[in-house]
């Protein structure tokens, strides 16, 4: 019954990716595949990430900190790029922020040539002590937020910031 709900949810949602537990069996991941597939519609598994277990000892997320650093990545990965009109910042940055999104500047508008191919963060995140340190410029006006990518980024950097898991609800 589960899998049949899980299956319903993803195909009405159509959403075109979901994120899996690396403890989840594959033959239920298959399951859920398969059913979903029984609806009419198809789910990729858009990458696999640990909670209760780490990678293996190899592996970039076989410390705890590659781990975290692994799952926090879930923030972007599986949006694609994406096009949006809304007000740019032109900033200093500091370089130890992770940079998730950037814009490049036309130089076309505010009477600054110069500034023509300069890429900017737009979305960056970063630990401060044990803080954590999410931005965005996305979000300017209401009407950034009909774009989903744009949506998606703001709600998973936020549970990401807040220390919560992060479970993404839309993938393109």
């Amino acid at each position: 019954a589960d899998v049949q709900q899980l299956a319903a949810f993803i195909a009405d949602k159509k959403l075109p990716a979901v994120f899996v537990e690396s403890s989840v069996p594959p033959r239920a991941i298959e399951a859920v595949q398969a059913a979903v597939k029984a609806r009419g519609f198809e789910v990729a598994i858009g990458g696999e990430l640990y909670s209760d277990a780490m990678g293996g000892p190899d592996s970039a997320a076989g410390t705890y900190t590659g781990m975290v650093r692994h799952n926090i990545d879930t923030i972007v990965k599986g949006l694609k790029d994406f096009w949006m009109k809304s007000e740019q910042y032109y900033m200093h940055t500091d370089p130890g922020n992770e940079v998730l999104a950037t814009t490049t500047f036309s130089g076309r508008h505010g009477n600054a040539p110069w500034i023509k191919g300069t890429v900017m963060p737009v979305v960056w995140k970063r630990k401060y002590g044990k803080s954590r340190v999410f931005y965005t410029s996305l979000g300017h006006v209401n009407d950034d937020f009909e774009v989903p990518e744009a949506l998606e980024i703001v709600k998973r950097g936020m549970l990401w910031a807040a220390g919560e898991r992060v479970v993404p609800e839309y993938h393109t």
